[in-house]
Formats: C-alpha cells, sequence, structure tokens
C-alpha cells in the first residue's frame, strides 16, 4: 500500500509542475481520500500503472485510475484513488478598486501567497509582465491580476486629436481630425475629420499623434 500511495502522489506532483511550471513540489499537497481502496488490489499482481490524464489539472478533488497486470501483462482490474490535491503560489492581488485605462505601479498591488484551487490559471507572474500594459476594466479591491485583464497601452486613445495624413500621388495633405477607436503604431483605426464636411476614414497609425489614410481625401 505505501509503496502504491507513494507512486500516486509522485505522479501527481510530476504532471502539476509540468502543467505549471512555476511550482515546486514542496508547494503541492497530494491527500488520498479513500486508502481503503488499496485493499482491493488483485492478489496476483505483478505490476501496475497509474493512470494521469494530461488534461486535467488535479487541483481539487480528482479520482486517479490504477491498472494492474499480471506477468504476462494481462489487465487483473482497475482501482479509482481518491485525491484532493492543493497547491499554494503566489498572486498580485489589487490593494483598492483600480480604474481602467491606468499605467499601473506595482505598488498598487500586493503579493499573497494562496491557494490555488478556483484561481485563474492567467495569473501575472512577474511584474516585468506588466510593463507598457494597463487595465481593460475597473478591478476591485482583492482582484487577482490576470492577463486577460490587461492590453498594451494605445499610443493613439477614442476621441484623441489627431493629424490625418492623406497621401495622392507627390500631392501630400494634412487635416486636422479625431480618433474613432483607439490603437499602437501600426494598428488601424477610424479616424474622422474636423472640418465642415466632417468624414470618417480608415488609417494606420504611425505616432502619438498622426495616423496615415491611403483613402483619397
Amino acid at each position: 500500500r505505501d509503496l502504491l500511495e507513494k507512486d500516486v502522489l509522485r505522479h501527481i506532483k510530476e504532471k502539476m509542475t509540468q502543467r505549471f511550471t512555476f511550482l515546486d513540489p514542496k508547494d503541492i499537497k497530494v491527500t488520498i481520500k479513500n486508502g481503503i481502496v488499496f485493499s482491493t488490489v488483485p492478489k496476483h499482481a505483478f505490476s501496475h500503472e497509474v493512470q494521469v490524464d494530461d488534461q486535467i489539472n488535479y487541483l481539487g478533488n480528482t479520482i486517479v485510475p490504477i491498472h494492474f497486470y499480471n506477468q504476462m501483462l494481462n489487465k487483473l482490474g482497475t482501482i479509482k484513488v481518491g485525491v484532493n490535491v492543493q497547491a499554494h503560489t503566489t498572486y498580485y492581488v489589487a490593494k483598492q478598486t483600480i480604474r481602467r485605462n491606468r499605467a499601473l505601479k506595482a505598488s498598487d498591488f500586493e503579493l499573497q501567497r494562496q491557494e490555488m484551487t478556483g484561481k485563474p490559471q492567467d495569473s501575472i507572474r512577474h511584474w516585468d509582465d506588466v510593463a507598457a500594459q494597463e487595465l481593460v476594466a475597473t478591478i476591485g479591491k482583492g482582484t487577482i491580476l490576470t492577463k486577460n485583464l490587461l492590453k498594451e497601452i494605445p499610443d493613439i486613445r477614442k476621441g484623441s486629436p489627431i493629424n490625418i495624413v492623406f497621401n495622392k500621388g507627390s500631392l501630400k495633405l494634412k487635416v486636422k481630425g479625431k480618433a474613432l477607436s483607439e490603437g499602437i503604431i501600426g494598428d488601424r483605426i477610424r479616424v474622422q475629420t474636423l472640418l465642415k464636411e466632417r468624414k470618417v476614414f480608415e488609417g494606420e497609425i504611425i505616432n502619438s499623434n498622426t495616423v496615415h489614410s491611403t483613402s483619397i481625401y
């Protein structure tokens, strides 16, 4: 029984550290919930195989099958071991409400070590991953910072005053306008001229206040 339990624990910890590469085996606790099942191991079992699934993260309660074979490698039977898996890691947690479209500072968050069950799996691991990014939505106190809450800080924001540059052959025309959407350099966004006849065009962001449109004005 001890050998089988140790084998189950080893397999689960290996899978956990493969899936969550930031975890150390000492961060993972595996508890056998139905140890009595080991008394039902087939009598003439010669070898066994612990079945672990790459598609399962094993956090919380789950079932781990163990298959048993004789010397001829014929399957003798299977037992199902109930396990509970807990793992602890560190999260960036908001100290207070933080508004969207605001550049983030490390001082906005505190590092908290928490159990991973039920927590988002795309949490930020290193503060360097937050560089030049901002929130896509306002978050409340206690929110764990995740990748899907972040976006690159736009070079041009919706509603910003801009210059729209039009080219036709060797002719170049620059007019005042405003952005109807946001983006970073290289993105295509919708813009509107601020002349008497306000027209809408699409163009490429060249810098923080200029959009180049290939449309003929």
